[in-house]
């Protein structure tokens, strides 16, 4: 028989807890920063962590305190009170396994995403350039020659504001998401550290042209690719894109154009 005491049972209850309370103490150590400012999807995977671990800290706090101090008169034998324990043990660790099975699976590294949708922007807009084309007579533009023809001068800028949707193509994995817009010269619109919500480029929230590129319209923010000429001529054009899928698992934006 097994005389007075604390009843062996309640130390898995014990255990339990404990376990809880290290998990909310060692993600809120290590994540803190990551769970306040990091991106939506992560923040669901912290909280859903933070989540199980406070229920499993309370399911074991409770068994812990429920739990009656044991007698002789509680079992009959050391053998069959060897078999609750077991038991008891057994279902403690599948609680544990449960637990960080899919937290294993959850925290590898997120596949890469390449996609295109629409994305509506507030424009001012530009009037529709002259027809007869502008031949070059000696005009330079930033110390360089600055021929327009055979491309349109695009000066006619206005003070009308409208809502214009892009197609934009955004690139993202675990640490960076970026947008691409392939009709304002293949720029990188916006690119953001997931890690901290921070726009690590300058990101415009209005497509506002003035007469600083080579045919006129331009805008700043983000990336835009210059070659052979800082603010190249079609900076503001519309440019031809594709999309790959590469056998590694990274995907690739290809922006390019023929010039004229």
């Amino acid at each position: 028989m097994i005389s007075r005491g604390v009843k062996p049972g309640r130390i898995p209850s014990l255990l339990q807890f404990i376990v809880g309370i290290g998990m909310i103490a060692v993600a809120w150590v290590a994540f803190k920063d990551t769970f306040l400012k990091g991106p939506l999807e992560v923040k669901l995977f912290l909280g859903l962590w933070f989540f199980i671990s406070f229920i499993l800290a309370v399911i074991g706090l409770y068994n812990f305190i429920s739990e009656e101090r044991i007698s002789e008169y509680d079992v009959e034998d050391k053998e069959s009170y060897s078999q609750k324990e077991q038991f008891r043990w057994i279902k403690l660790w599948k609680i544990i396994v449960l637990i960080l099975l899919p937290i294993t699976l959850v925290s590898g590294e997120l596949p890469v995403k390449l996609w295109v949708e629409p994305l509506t922007i507030p424009t001012y807009i530009v009037k529709s350039p002259d027809l007869n084309p502008m031949f070059y007579s000696g005009r330079a533009y930033q110390g360089a020659k600055g021929p327009v023809y055979p491309y349109p001068l695009l000066d006619k800028l206005t003070d009308v504001r409208k809502n214009k949707t892009y197609n934009a193509i955004y690139l993202e994995n675990k640490y960076v998401k970026l947008c691409v817009l392939p009709e304002i010269g293949g720029r990188i619109f916006s690119a953001i550290d997931k890690t901290n919500n921070y726009d690590f480029f300058y990101h415009q929230h209005v497509i506002k042209p003035a007469l600083i590129g080579m045919l006129g319209a331009w805008i700043s923010g983000g990336v835009e690719w210059n070659f052979p000429h800082h603010h190249r001529a079609t900076t503001f054009m519309a440019v031809d894109y594709t999309l790959k899928e590469n056998s590694d698992g990274s995907k690739t934006i290809w922006v390019g154009e023929i010039e004229h």
